[in-house]
């Protein structure tokens, strides 16, 4: 019997030395426009990473044609651009903390770079059409895959 009453009165005992919620007082975050579009930068930096992993695996497989790189480029692209999107409404916040400036700076030098890197692959592609032996193609993804990884 006492086995049984353990758990509850346990349980008891710590929801006791809890304050009820209305005597708590959580701080809420000085910017919380600024803290939503720092995540959606880095869920679109994850994106654009896997995307860009994703590429440089099927780079090298021969079955593969331009049709499909074509498509995982247009979604590596759109990440790229959600990225850009948060970047630019994060700078039109006025009033950013240390970390949030320090997540904005790191975007702002490596953003543009992941940018141009991801038309270059496009360009290239489309110039090429054969994915497999373009070495320059290959490179062009290793540099995206790279400069995600990077800010991630």
């Amino acid at each position: 019997m006492n086995c049984r009453l353990f758990p509850s009165m346990a349980l008891a005992g710590i929801l006791a030395a809890v304050p009820s919620f209305g005597a708590i007082k959580i701080p809420l975050h000085q910017n919380d426009a600024a803290a939503a579009q720092i995540e959606n930068a880095q869920l679109a930096l994850n994106d654009a990473t896997r995307q860009a992993d994703r590429l440089l695996s099927m780079s090298r497989l021969q079955n593969l044609d331009f049709v499909t790189h074509a498509g995982h480029l247009t979604y590596l692209k759109q990440d790229v651009n959600r990225l850009g999107n948060a970047l630019q409404k994060l700078e039109n916040i006025p009033e950013l903390s240390q970390w949030q400036k320090s997540a904005v700076d790191r975007i702002q030098k490596s953003g543009p770079i992941l940018a141009a890197r991801t038309t270059n692959a496009i360009a290239r592609l489309n110039e090429e059409r054969n994915p497999v032996f373009a070495t320059g193609y290959r490179q062009d993804l290793q540099q995206i895959y790279s400069t995600a990884k990077s800010l991630n």
